[in-house]
């Protein structure tokens, strides 16, 4: 017999879906469908856009009442995972990620790799998610500057790296 859906999980599955409007290269690294045509946006309106939507999942889970032992793992896993994530947004510290193996920099390149490409209409989707490559790239660079202007620019070895890892990625 199936579980009936609880408050609880009405408030994750509202969140599932949000968060992969807000995070389509997470959505796609996750195996969810619907986002595969849009890049992250990882500029410091996105990046805020991404903790709004964690503090709203949180007030959302205060009001909602386990209604059995399942709720009450999934109220205590999302309160510390969203919990982690408003905190490193509060502490600027999602602001202009950079280093040379997981950040914005490699997941915007990653990301094409988990695409399918079998059809015309895959291809398509691919072109459309690329086309925006331009635009969230500006954005990230946008994030850098304001994390590097709060004084938390990366350090001086992971520009370098990042900066060799982006020209590669321009010549694929």
């Amino acid at each position: 017999m199936a579980r009936p859906t609880t408050a609880v999980d009405a408030v994750a599955e509202r969140y599932l879906e949000v968060s992969a409007a807000l995070d389509p290269c997470a959505a796609t690294e996750s195996g969810i469908a619907g986002h595969d045509d849009e890049i992250t946006d990882y500029s410091p309106d996105g990046v805020a856009a991404r903790a709004d939507a964690a503090r709203t999942a949180l007030r959302e889970l205060d009001a909602a009442e386990p209604a059995d032992a399942t709720d009450v793992v999934t109220v205590a896993a999302m309160r510390e995972r969203l919990g982690v994530l408003v905190d490193m947004h509060d502490a600027g510290l999602d602001l202009g990620e950079l280093n040379v193996i997981a950040s914005p920099l490699q997941t915007m390149r990653d990301v094409f790799d988990l695409m399918a490409t079998d059809t015309e209409d895959d291809w398509a989707t691919f072109g459309r998610r690329l086309s925006q490559i331009p635009q969230r790239v500006a954005g990230y660079a946008d994030a850098l500057r304001a994390g590097a202007s709060a004084g938390r620019a990366p350090a001086a070895r992971q520009v370098r790296r990042g900066i060799q890892q982006a020209g590669q990625n321009a010549n694929l």
